[in-house]
């Protein structure tokens, strides 16, 4: 049996794979050629999940693969029926329909998301503030908001892989955990400071150096 970190290696190869296979409108995406970037901030969400769920994802990714869809275009495209609603309409008969189970699911794990995430900007509004919008009422066509966006890759999951992480979610929320909080401490971790309060202390105080949060919109 392979180790969580090598695990969490083989899913962010192959989630790197297919965000290479994103065609966008006017060519290639700035962040396509951030490998580094995109394995930080991929890592950092998995910190909260076990190993069930990971396992799970990965065989949604080999899935995925071999019936020659893309989940990372899914997710793009899912994402636009907020941001850009007509140009949604012509693709929305070309994605996977989304079962009443599934998104049931889907809907519960992004109420707890953009919960937390409302918890952590009230702490670290600057942090916050640098990375995307919160609220789908919020989006416009260049801002995706952070419950657009995990309600766009959460429906690419599997029913299996949703019930998985439901748990966790469930379980800390009952003990009084914010997960998003959990993965804001690896992001920055990666990037060298030692805490969220460290982050704020030097966004307030303008002392970042040259250890920068380029990743914060990459995932």
């Amino acid at each position: 049996m392979c180790s969580r970190d090598n695990l969490i290696d083989t899913i962010t190869a192959r989630e790197w794979e297919f965000f290479q296979e994103v065609n966008n409108v006017g060519g290639p995406a700035s962040c396509q050629s951030m490998p580094r970037t995109f394995s930080t901030m991929r890592r950092a969400q998995y910190t909260c999940w076990d190993r069930q769920a990971l396992e799970s994802w990965l065989d949604d990714l080999a899935d995925y693969r071999a019936r020659g869809m893309n989940p990372v275009t899914i997710k793009y495209a899912r994402m636009m029926e907020s941001t850009h609603p007509d140009e949604f309409a012509s693709l929305a008969t070309m994605l996977p329909p989304v079962p009443n189970e599934t998104h049931e699911a889907v809907e519960e794990l992004v109420g707890l998301t953009v919960r937390w995430a409302d918890e952590l900007a009230q702490h670290y509004p600057l942090y916050m503030g640098r990375g995307r919008v919160l609220h789908t009422r919020d989006d416009t066509p260049d801002k995706t908001s952070v419950e657009t966006y995990a309600r766009g890759e959460m429906s690419t999951y599997s029913l299996r892989t949703l019930t998985s992480l439901l748990a966790t979610y469930r379980t800390a929320a009952q003990e009084g955990r914010n997960l998003q909080e959990l993965i804001a401490v690896a992001q920055v971790h990666a990037y060298g400071y030692q805490s969220l309060d460290d982050v704020e202390r030097a966004l307030a105080t303008g002392s970042m150096g040259d250890r920068g949060l380029d990743g914060q919109h990459v995932l």
